[in-house]
């Protein structure tokens, strides 16, 4: 959590990551990746709810509207599916406070948890980033954290994964995902591909 947080953010965050961490040490399982990640998309059409407040740990605000959150329901739930698939024993969520009070990463998690049922204890949260290559990066930081090599991310199949694809138009404006980490990090984050089948929206990551 290498990030500047409201100190209730960061001691949620925290508490969550080693409930998390604790209860993946007795998976003994084998799954083809080590965790399944995906991203927040923030408006500021988002605020207003009884997320703006909530973090994960606190009993779920009942009778929330979701519609109004968007392509991260979409997300949040194709990754919630692909745990529960047992694609990977973990989920990484992440998002910062970026256009809002609203913490994306909690918003993903309270999608995953409350509403599709992935347990608690089986969500990383990152509420540090605020684009989506400090997504990947953050996503990278935990992925390599709990020993493990390669992640499936996941996305919809807008603006995101057209972004995350090996080449794109975006790389003739120098606004590529690979562009903007070789000039925010000076390296690359890593390499990805297309994973899924009938599906533009799912990468394998290795980073």
């Amino acid at each position: 959590l290498a990030c500047d947080l409201p100190d209730g953010v960061r001691r949620a965050a925290a508490a969550n990551n080693a409930r998390t961490l604790r209860a993946a040490l007795a998976d003994e399982r084998s799954y083809p990746y080590a965790t399944v990640a995906t991203f927040g998309y923030g408006n500021y059409a988002h605020a207003g709810t009884a997320l703006d407040a909530w973090v994960p740990g606190q009993a779920c605000p009942a009778n929330l509207d979701l519609q109004r959150f968007g392509i991260n329901v979409d997300r949040a739930t194709r990754a919630a599916l692909a745990w529960s698939a047992g694609v990977a024993p973990l989920v990484v969520v992440s998002g910062g406070a970026v256009h809002s009070k609203l913490v994306e990463a909690f918003l993903l998690d309270y999608i995953a948890t409350c509403r599709v049922g992935v347990p608690a204890d089986r969500v990383l949260l990152d509420p540090c980033a605020n684009h989506t290559h400090t997504n990947v990066r953050n996503s990278a930081r935990l992925l390599l954290g709990v020993g493990g090599r390669v992640s499936y991310m996941v996305t919809d199949e807008a603006f995101q994964a057209t972004y995350l694809e090996e080449w794109t138009a975006f790389d003739l404006f120098g606004g590529s995902i690979d562009q903007r980490s070789l000039r925010d990090f000076h390296h690359l984050l890593g390499s990805w591909r297309r994973a899924s089948v009938g599906i533009g929206a799912g990468f394998w990551f290795t980073p």
